[in-house]
């Protein structure tokens, strides 16, 4: 139980640090977003899980690569936006 209340934390904490960020003006060429990897194969995931990790990869490289300053600052590794 410990290990997911310590997740959680660190989860919100990325988000938040990452919703702040991105409202900062984009005139230095950073764009701030952040990435859903999906439900992905892992030990913590487990085996009913949607993809394999190499699968996530790819597809947040693909988001990384298409995503612009005028893009949802929270999306899923489909690229569809999400709700903070």
């Amino acid at each position: 139980m410990g290990t997911v209340i310590i997740t959680g934390i660190s989860r919100g904490i990325g988000l938040g640090l990452t919703r702040r960020l991105s409202f900062l003006p984009a005139g230095d060429g950073i764009d701030v977003f952040a990435i859903s990897p999906g439900w992905v194969k892992t030990d913590m995931g487990g085996p009913g899980a949607q993809i394999t990790v190499q699968e996530s990869t790819n597809l947040i490289v693909q988001r990384i690569a298409e995503h612009g300053p005028d893009a949802p600052p929270f999306i899923n590794h489909t690229g569809d936006p999400l709700d903070w």
